[in-house]
């Protein structure tokens, strides 16, 4: 979590965004951490949540639905993202991340297998990746 954070902080400032934010209150987050900056960012914008009780979890790995989710609040920042794609498992992805969901699947970000999400799959490297090069 705390890497995809970060990343995403980097392509958001190369975007042209304002990515200063106020370091944040959690019980988990070392101010020097290298990605303490993404995390900050992430929370101030919107991009991500944390995990309650004043945690972030920044080494717990991301969920395809939370990948979906950062990527996809990353992107309204800057630009709407659009498209949609029918999901078989539709109703057991979050309501917060549908959309999001949709929208990376007809994006071309992450594949589907038969038609399936599988939402609480942990995020892959690669998947990682193919969501990041879905912003501009």
């Amino acid at each position: 979590r705390g890497r995809l954070t970060e990343l995403l902080r980097q392509a958001a400032e190369q975007a042209g965004l304002d990515t200063q934010a106020p370091m944040q209150s959690l019980s988990d987050l070392l101010p020097c951490a290298w990605y303490a900056p993404g995390v900050c960012w992430a929370l101030s914008s919107g991009v991500a949540s944390g995990t309650g009780e004043a945690m972030f979890q920044a080494s717990r790995p991301v969920t395809r639905q939370e990948g979906a989710a950062m990527v996809w609040q990353t992107r309204l920042l800057g630009m709407a993202p659009s498209g949609t794609a029918e999901l078989t498992d539709a109703g057991s992805i979050a309501s917060w991340a549908l959309d999001a969901a949709q929208w990376a699947v007809s994006a071309g970000g992450l594949d589907t297998q038969n038609g399936a999400f599988h939402p609480q799959d942990t995020l892959t490297r690669a998947e990682g990746e193919a969501l990041l090069s879905l912003l501009p």
